[in-house]
């Protein structure tokens, strides 16, 4: 694994569990700069 395939793995785990863990008006602030490309392939299930 990369590092940027792991920062974007870690980056999908934030997403994911981020509802169960933000407040009622919580908000979570995400950049993507660079590594947009491998934010957005498909999930490695």
């Amino acid at each position: 694994m990369t590092l940027a395939e792991l920062i974007a793995d870690t980056e999908r785990a934030l997403l994911r569990d981020a509802p169960s863990r933000l407040t009622e008006h919580g908000v979570l602030v995400l950049e993507i700069g660079h590594e947009r490309a491998h934010f957005e392939e498909p999930s490695r299930t």
